[in-house]
């Protein structure tokens, strides 16, 4: 997960900027690890929770490709999407794309839209999927 985080870091550092320019130095006695919950699969859903919301408003969920795998979703398949008390059913506007990104977590996206501002979620926000 630490790869949503520092990848901004590490292209300024891949570019050759300087690492003082990149920013402050912490003091790692300072950081807090934040609680985030494992996902799961139950109940023939795969259960995870909102651990990063982009510049695009796209909710970045802890649900891997071996959670999908359990549930047998595979590219391409129609899946429901809940979280909180809202569906993906209730967008009129935007294709909805939910894909495993390059960090290996699920992203949830609206095409040229903002899935946060529907969903408004925040850390820890449990997020369900359901084939």
């Amino acid at each position: 997960m630490e790869e949503i985080f520092f990848s901004p870091v590490a292209a300024h550092i891949a570019f050759g900027d300087p690492i003082f320019e990149v920013g402050p130095e912490l003091d790692p006695n300072i950081l807090v690890r934040l609680p985030i919950k494992n996902s799961k699969v139950e109940d023939k859903k795969a259960i995870g929770y909102v651990v990063y919301i982009n510049q695009y408003g796209n909710i970045i969920v802890n649900i891997t490709q071996d959670d999908f795998d359990a549930l047998g979703i595979k590219v391409g398949d129609y899946v429901n999407l809940k979280i909180g008390d809202k569906t993906h059913g209730d967008v009129l506007e935007g294709d909805w794309v939910y894909f495993i990104a390059c960090n290996e977590v699920l992203e949830i996206a609206i095409n040229w839209g903002n899935a946060n501002e529907f969903f408004q979620t925040e850390l820890n926000s449990i997020v369900e999927f359901e084939k």
